[in-house]
């Protein structure tokens, strides 16, 4: 059997081709079923390309909610978090958009200036929820992922030394 396609014919996402027991010219098989993932899509889509995790011209506000416009397409189920990952919404099915009430943000515990999403994707041929975009609204500084970092040690009696700075500055985007 020969496999040929046109890439342009495939959809965006992931594609899965299973192979039963292929076998060479020369008739020696693998003897399984054996799966090849093709990815394809834009550079903005995180299922294909895993370093385009942040994007906050995706993340924009209507009234009174925030509308988040997915690129992440490949994926079967998404997720988010609005507090850096301490808590999490409910697994629901991929949408080309999801509503997200601006009253998450409301939180007194929330510290940092604006407001930052983390969205989770699960796909099911990747068999991976690795996949996360952040994205933020009404924040003009460096792309974050963490909110911030903190040292402590012997240096500072473990974070006990209020004289002693312990956080860290941003001072370029990056990774």
């Amino acid at each position: 059997m020969g496999l040929e396609r046109d890439a342009h014919q495939f959809p965006d996402g992931i594609l899965t081709i299973m192979l039963n027991k292929p076998s060479s010219t020369g008739g020696i098989s693998t003897g399984a079923i054996d799966m090849v993932l093709l990815c394809k899509g834009l550079s903005t889509n995180v299922m294909v390309f895993p370093n385009s995790d942040y994007n906050s011209s995706s993340l924009t506000i209507s009234g009174d909610d925030y509308i988040f416009t997915h690129t992440a397409i490949g994926a079967d189920i998404v997720r988010y978090s609005w507090n850096f990952g301490q808590n999490w919404t409910n697994w629901t099915t991929w949408e080309d958009t999801t509503i997200v009430n601006t009253t998450f943000f409301a939180d007194a515990d929330l510290f940092w200036d604006g407001d930052h999403i983390m969205v989770q994707y699960w796909s099911a041929p990747a068999l991976s929820s690795a996949h996360v975009v952040h994205a933020d609204y009404g924040w003009s500084g460096l792309t974050h992922r963490v909110p911030q970092f903190i040292a402590t040690g012997v240096f500072n009696e473990w974070g006990n030394n209020q004289g002693i700075a312990n956080t860290f500055l941003q001072v370029r985007d990056g990774l």
